[in-house]
């Protein structure tokens, strides 16, 4: 079976549930291509795209939400209208060229556009959506879609809402590396990474490293003497650069992206991270309680209801975050009780799971 996985560098995390997906494929006997559905339309497109997402994403978090509102309201994308001759003849390569059984999509332009042009040259090809967030926005529905793989089961109401059929849904979770199905105790992960054994708070940005602030950083340090605190700055090097500049307690540790996240969250007792879809997800699956902070206006914000909801997370409001941070890790029972809520909510084999289905629907 040969499947292409159509994502975009429009956020890290999409690209990680594709790059998932590949491994679980390939582990499976099959064969995966990964394809940033940008840089097929057109190279200086993405950069552009790509460019203009971070800055209004660093500087102006408060637009994407109004645009996110917006679009949602809106009547969307007319994908077709961008399906022209050129783009149909570059893909009717692609796809004499790979000769697929399967797409399945992590990305909502990705979903728009394939559908489109599954419609304009009426292909008899399955197309499976892989929605990466504990929300979903209209721009992921579109007609001939075989399949949404969705994160939780309490998503149904929403995609009802979208009038995708009960039929359609498949509570999966969000596609993970298999390292996230792996457990190890805190003291393994502590001693295999080089760590004290000491109580660790984990700092996250995200894959694209926003929302790390050096002064909340050294406030936590302050007011956890006892804690060990791990930073990671994701892709971004230039926050990561800064931060080791900076006057730190010895009790920090800044990293750059580093590859064994799974590791690292692991040996930590709680997770201050932005809730991104898939930082969520893999969490969930490490049952890891999270503190969520920065959270950008739209699926950012209705991912982190989503786990306050569920008990897996608290919200840090900047005014009292330290505070809160201080109480919560000295309530060993609270945050046994949120770990066993994250786990609950937990897929670890939602990779495997997405193989197995696609297996049995196009054999």
């Amino acid at each position: 079976m040969r499947i292409l996985v159509f994502s975009t560098s429009i956020g890290h995390g999409h690209n990680q549930v594709a790059r998932a997906i590949q491994e679980e494929a390939d582990a499976n006997g099959h064969s995966a291509t990964v394809i940033d559905v940008l840089d097929f339309v057109s190279p200086f497109l993405s950069k552009v795209v790509l460019e203009g997402y971070l800055r209004i994403l660093r500087y102006t978090p408060h637009i994407y939400g109004r645009l996110y509102e917006y679009s949602e309201e809106s009547a969307g994308v007319e994908y077709s209208s961008i399906v022209n001759n050129l783009l149909c003849r570059g893909f009717q390569r692609l796809l004499k060229r790979e000769q697929p059984s399967a797409i399945i999509c992590t990305h909502s332009f990705a979903v728009g556009l394939l559908t489109a042009l599954k419609q304009r040259l009426r292909l008899d090809l399955p197309i499976y959506t892989v929605i990466t967030d504990f929300a979903v926005h209209p721009n992921w529905i579109h007609s001939g879609v075989d399949r949404y793989v969705i994160a939780d089961s309490r998503m149904a109401p929403l995609m009802a809402a979208l009038n995708v059929t009960s039929q359609l849904l498949r509570p999966l979770g969000i596609p993970l590396r298999r390292q996230f199905s792996v457990k190890q105790s805190k003291q393994e992960a502590r001693a295999l990474l080089g760590l004290t054994p000491a109580p660790t708070v984990m700092l996250m940005g995200g894959g694209l490293g926003l929302g790390l602030n050096l002064d909340f950083i050294r406030s936590i340090s302050i007011a956890l003497p006892e804690h060990q605190i791990l930073v990671t700055a994701g892709h971004n090097r230039a926050i990561a650069r800064e931060l080791s500049q900076r006057p730190l307690a010895d009790k920090v540790q800044v990293l750059s992206y580093v590859e064994n996240i799974w590791d690292y969250m692991s040996a930590a007792d709680l997770l201050v991270t932005k809730p991104g879809g898939v930082t969520c997800s893999e969490a969930l699956c490490m049952g890891l309680p999270m503190a969520l902070v920065s959270p950008i206006p739209g699926q950012e914000h209705r991912n982190a209801v989503f786990m306050t909801d569920q008990l897996a997370a608290i919200i840090l409001d900047e005014t009292n975050a330290v505070n809160r941070l201080s109480d919560l890790l000295a309530d060993e029972e609270r945050l046994a009780t949120m770990s066993r809520f994250a786990t609950r909510l937990g897929k670890p084999t939602a990779a495997a799971d997405l193989i197995k289905m696609v297996e049995t629907e196009i054999v």
